[in-house]
């Protein structure tokens, strides 16, 4: 829904706005908010049905800075991360961890009498975490597309820069308009069209 639009219309968990200058994103039931980059706006409803969002809690150069929010596949219906899609798992565990899906975030990242860890890639299982470990946060979208083939020698610093970099979501739901029924629809115009009007003013 872009503020500002015919009532009725769009989804009650996605909410367009604009502040401070910027274009801001809030999903979910708890209006989360993310950083909307520019040119995903102008694109969408038109050449695309992807939107690419950033978090703002990730501070580029500052690899201590962490995500505000968990996504999983389901958290923003009907925006979903794009498939196929990657996993990133943040853990803490009670005893260091010798395997390549673990990721050390130290120094950025450290936890008094744990180990921290990052668990990366696609199709994870809850097998992959140790018993000794405890999930804090987890996010997916298409990482690993952007790492390239080889993803077993990067650092916490390279997963650092891909989140503030931000991701993609997908819309699986509704027709360009983000309306919620057809008689809506038929009265509102694309949404390409609102966005361009919402963020030129």
């Amino acid at each position: 829904r872009v503020e500002g639009g015919p009532q009725g219309c769009g989804h009650p968990n996605v909410r367009l706005s604009c502040e401070h200058n910027r274009t801001v994103l809030y999903l979910g039931s708890n209006s989360n908010k993310y950083y909307v980059e520019e040119k995903s706006i102008m694109n969408f409803g038109s050449s695309s049905k992807r939107i690419h969002v950033i978090d703002p809690g990730v501070q580029k150069n500052n690899c201590s800075s962490l995500p505000l929010y968990s996504i999983t596949h389901y958290s923003y219906n009907p925006l979903h991360p794009p498939e196929p899609h990657d996993s990133i798992v943040f853990v803490s565990c009670k005893r260091p961890i010798d395997s390549p899906l673990y990721i050390d975030t130290s120094p950025c990242l450290t936890a008094k009498d744990f180990y921290s860890y990052v668990v990366f890639g696609n199709d994870l299982m809850a097998s992959t975490i140790e018993e000794t470990c405890t999930i804090y946060k987890t996010i997916t979208s298409q990482f690993q597309n952007s790492l390239g083939a080889e993803t077993r020698n990067i650092s916490y610093g390279d997963i650092h820069d891909l989140m503030a970099s931000g991701f993609e979501l997908e819309w699986m739901g509704y027709s360009d308009s983000f309306c919620s029924s057809a008689l809506c629809c038929k009265s509102m115009p694309k949404l390409s069209d609102l966005i361009f009007n919402f963020t030129t003013k």
